[in-house]
């Protein structure tokens, strides 16, 4: 036996040289702790409203001024737990509530990443919100212009104060949101962001040097150790904190029903129904850190409507808190999320077109088969659980991450199909 080399007896790690050391137990690798599946709580707490599965924070509202705030409804599809939807009526507006469609959002031809399934989960979800909202006495109000002009044309018709919107990160957003700070200088009407898309803000839980951790274990570690997630926000809506207008730059709510192909199925039900119906679910995931990894196996399925804030990220993180604690695997999953958020926040061209590892963009000569790629799509390479990856996901708009890194892998690797990796991201042509 060469030097060096070990032998397993017992409990101890026996070298060449007769040298025994204690093995390390099983549940520690690598120097960190593996987690063990959770077990289920006696109790959970009593949510004290009638809007949420977990504990809230009951905030009043001071009576409204005649003063007028629009409210941009982004991805935070909900008026329960919204930041800055609560932070406009705190400071005294009435709310004028918009959604509005920009051409390179919801044009098919400018919009290289344009997706029926989303657009369809989304465009439902909007609906359930207007409904809501004209529960209360007020209307979710649809604008077809770019942000700009939708916002000329509404100051034609209304009188507003102040626009209102949560804090977005993508490439697409912060360039968005740079052109409606533009505006709103230029026209002497404020404008407000709230933190309302993560956990924490983006100055929270960095490194020594002040930038984005980008190590799960330790991103966790300061996390667990620095950081608090506050309970989600309920508020009374009443009337008076909404003004409602026929506008004439709006667009019926039937609309924007025709800017995708419906898909009956659709594996997410969208909207705050199908969000809350996906909380509720959390207490049989019990086993979800051995599970969710395994292709015959069910997700949580929490993340097109974490994505686009049918539910807030609080909401879910608390109810995994109270369900399982913070050992629940679910929790350590909206740990990578915030992780990358805050990476990509800091780095925005590494959400379009440039890789996190420069060497990938360099040194790696891609190559490019369309007819190759077009099966890839169509789920036609010939690699079983790739092909059924790709299937699931063009005929319900749903697929498994597990599923969704086999076939990135297949797409790029050496050996394989050596696609550049951008083409995945954009999809089929």
């Amino acid at each position: 036996m060469s030097r060096g080399r070990s032998r397993v007896q017992g409990n101890y790690m026996m070298n060449d040289r007769g040298e025994a050391r204690r093995k390390k137990p099983e549940k520690w690798k690598s120097g960190f702790k593996q987690e063990e599946s959770p077990k289920a709580p006696v109790s959970v707490p009593a949510p004290n409203s009638e809007h949420c599965l977990t504990q809230v924070i009951k905030q009043k509202l001071p009576a409204p001024t005649e003063k007028i705030a629009v409210f941009i409804f982004r991805r935070d599809l909900r008026i329960f737990d919204n930041t800055s939807l609560i932070a406009a009526a705190a400071d005294g507006f009435k709310i004028l509530p918009v959604f509005i469609f920009p051409p390179e959002q919801i044009d098919e031809k400018e919009n290289e990443y344009f997706s029926h399934p989303c657009v369809q989960f989304m465009c439902l979800s909007l609906s359930q919100v207007h409904k809501e909202l004209v529960k209360i006495g007020s209307k979710l109000n649809f604008i077809k212009l770019a942000n700009a002009d939708a916002l000329t044309q509404l100051k034609k018709e209304v009188n507003f104060d102040a626009v209102y919107s949560n804090e977005d990160y993508s490439f697409y957003a912060v360039s968005r949101d740079q052109e409606v700070r533009s505006w709103c200088r230029e026209n002497r009407v404020k404008f407000v962001q709230k933190e309302d898309y993560g956990m924490m803000k983006l100055d929270e839980n960095l490194d020594k040097h002040k930038r984005p951790i980008r190590t799960h274990a330790a991103f966790m570690r300061g996390f667990r150790a620095n950081c608090t997630v506050r309970r989600p926000t309920e508020v009374a809506w009443t009337p008076d904190n909404f003004v409602s207008f026929d506008l004439n730059c709006e667009i019926p709510e039937q609309q924007i029903h025709t800017f995708y192909e419906n898909n009956p199925k659709l594996a997410v039900t969208p909207g705050r129904s199908g969000g809350m119906a996906n909380l509720k679910s959390f207490e049989k995931l019990v086993d979800y850190r051995a599970q969710h990894n395994m292709l015959d196996q069910e997700t949580s399925r929490s993340s097109p409507h974490t994505k686009f804030g049918t539910v807030s990220v609080r909401e879910t993180y608390w109810r995994g808190m109270d369900l399982f604690g913070e050992d629940f695997h679910v929790i350590r999953q909206l740990g990578w999320r915030e992780m990358y958020l805050k990476v990509y926040a800091a780095r925005p061209e590494w959400q379009k077109g440039q890789s996190i590892h420069k060497i990938l963009d360099e040194h790696v000569d891609w190559s490019y088969d369309e007819e190759v790629f077009q099966k890839w799509c169509q789920g036609e390479t010939g690699f079983p659980i790739v092909d059924a990856g790709m299937r699931e996901l063009n005929e319900t708009g749903f697929q498994h991450n597990r599923a969704r890194m086999n076939c990135a892998s297949v797409l790029t690797w050496g050996g394989q199909l050596m696609a550049a990796w951008w083409e995945g991201m954009v999809g089929p042509r």
